[in-house]
């Protein structure tokens, strides 16, 4: 993997957008999503767009897999 010293490419942040709409039909949706704020690290992201963009993944299926591998469905809600 080639590193970017000259900070060419933006960082990955990732950010929750949900509308609102979805959100007053299903108010109990924002802890949930709220969960995962800080949680998806860089490396995280770049694998997972790895196996969507390069092992032509699902989408669906490749988040699923990393919110069973973390644990997201266990615990608190």
């Amino acid at each position: 993997m080639l590193k970017d010293d000259q900070h060419f490419f933006p960082a990955y942040n990732c950010g929750m957008l949900i509308n609102n709409y979805v959100l007053r039909e299903h108010p109990e949706l924002k802890p949930i999503l709220e969960r995962l704020v800080g949680n998806i690290s860089v490396h995280d992201i770049r694998r997972m767009n790895f196996q969507v963009d390069d092992k032509l993944l699902e989408p669906a299926n490749v988040a699923q897999q990393f919110l069973v591998k973390h644990n997201y469905f266990r615990g608190k809600n």
